[in-house]
């Protein structure tokens, strides 16, 4: 079994919501963090996430014609293991830059404070409260709806933006393979919960094995050549000729249909 690993990271450039399905006294939803109070991102939730923007990747492709410079169907189903197949995509938690030292820092500091610091102090630091209510058919907030969330802001105080990341490997996998994920991240902008309210707004980079970038960039090249008004003429001359040629091969059946009559 051969193992490839690449690298991705996720840049929050909005709120969000990486729903826990915890809640307090005061919020009612909170975010995904661990026991020192760090955020991280979900692996499961990041592996839907991306079969989602594969799957999206593949109907722009089949609806430009363009199955084969993209993704297909099939690459995609196997690349998430639907098939059945010897090829596997392994994610793991994706977690902030330098976290090891980080959460070193936070141990030190809980052990030179003793209770004066707690988990929830170091959470806020990289969170805040939003308070939203339902809205009726009629677009009004509804009563006794509001609810408080808690969110990841988008920007530290450092004014960089929050960003997570980690490892991300495909077992078995070939250059179509690779190909489909880092098309499924570059297409990955929304993520987490309350979306319709402007939350979620993310930028995705992924990395690949250095024996795949090659490879990669050759693909991202005839999807923007592809892009082109050029290469949109080009793709559309071959969908004509095509098209004629089907005509053509459908009028001489249909001759052939008609002289098979004659002789009956």
């Amino acid at each position: 079994m051969t193992t490839e690993v690449g690298t991705i990271t996720v840049t929050l450039e909005s709120p969000l919501h990486l729903a826990s399905g915890a809640a307090d006294v005061n919020v009612d939803a909170d975010v995904v963090h661990d026991e020192l109070g760090l955020p991280y991102f979900p692996a499961r939730r990041l592996r839907g996430l991306l079969y989602e923007s594969a799957i999206e990747v593949v109907e722009m492709g089949e609806a430009s014609d363009a199955a084969e410079q993209f993704a297909t169907r099939s690459t995609v189903e196997a690349l998430f293991h639907h098939d059945g197949g010897n090829v596997q995509l392994v994610v793991d938690d994706l977690h902030l830059p330098d976290d090891a030292a980080i959460a070193e820092d936070w141990r030190a500091i809980f052990a030179a404070y003793d209770g004066a610091i707690r988990p929830e102090d170091v959470l806020a630091a990289y969170t805040g409260l939003r308070m939203q209510t339902a809205l009726d058919e009629d677009g009004r907030a509804d009563d006794a709806t509001l609810r408080t969330i808690r969110v990841l802001l988008p920007t530290m105080g450092n004014g960089q933006n929050l960003s997570f990341t980690g490892e991300i490997a495909i077992q078995n996998g070939t250059q179509r393979h690779w190909q489909a994920l880092a098309w499924a991240v570059e297409n990955l902008r929304r993520a987490g919960g309350h979306r319709w309210r402007g939350f979620g707004s993310v930028r995705c980079k992924l990395l690949p094995p250095k024996s795949q970038q090659e490879t990669w960039k050759r693909a991202e090249q005839q999807a923007m050549q592809l892009a082109t008004p050029e290469g949109q003429k080009s793709e559309a001359a071959k969908e004509a000729a095509k098209e004629d040629k089907d005509a053509k091969q459908q009028a001489a059946q249909g001759k052939q249909k008609s002289k098979k009559k004659k002789r009956r």
